[in-house]
């Protein structure tokens, strides 16, 4: 059995690195955005639907709304992902983008029920939601690429979290416990 990080740390940890996720995403649609690329303002729209129920509709900072759910979201997706990692007892970058494809999926399906509760999202979405399928292709897949990004961004991350303790581990038992004797005697 292996040894299992503080859970506190362990969740604290998957949170961060959730929102560090979150922001990659954020930026890198941002870049595709602005090249034209990707027509989809996830974060808009989530500022949309945020303006509504914290500022009675007043959208002057729904782009602030929309960034900071996003990043909130990474971290519970991050625990999520982390709850997951610990259940299974896997991790790594396939795992995780496996994760991520049905993130996405969730994602969508929940995108186009925020769209259907709020239509003024649909300014910001460039087709019927879920899944944005009157844009094509192209929208669909950079949306899936994104979460696989995130998902194995998050895989590989709690990967290395945890191999330092399997390393550790198997010095130990590789040198019969001396590593510890010789530890004391110093």
């Amino acid at each position: 059995m292996r040894a299992k990080r503080p859970r506190l740390k362990y969740y604290f940890e998957a949170m961060l690195l959730g929102m560090v996720g979150a922001i990659l995403v954020s930026f890198l649609t941002g870049f595709f955005s602005s090249a034209g690329v990707f027509e989809v303002d996830l974060i808009g729209a989530l500022g949309i639907w945020l303006s509504d129920w914290l500022a009675n509709g007043d959208t002057s900072s729904a782009g602030s709304y929309g960034f900071a759910a996003h990043i909130f979201f990474g971290g519970v997706f991050g625990i999520v992902y982390a709850v997951i990692f610990r259940i299974t007892g896997a991790a790594g970058w396939r795992f995780g983008m496996a994760l991520g494809l049905l993130h996405w999926f969730l994602s969508g399906l929940a995108i186009g029920q925020l769209a259907m509760r709020y239509p003024q999202m649909l300014g910001f979405l460039p087709a019927d939601p879920p899944f944005e399928t009157a844009a094509g292709t192209a929208q669909i897949g950079w949306l899936l690429l994104m979460h696989l990004v995130f998902g194995a961004l998050l895989g590989s991350s709690f990967e290395i979290l945890e191999s330092p303790a399997k390393a550790v581990r198997a010095d130990d038992s590789a040198l019969g416990g001396e590593r510890d004797d010789k530890r004391q005697a110093a």
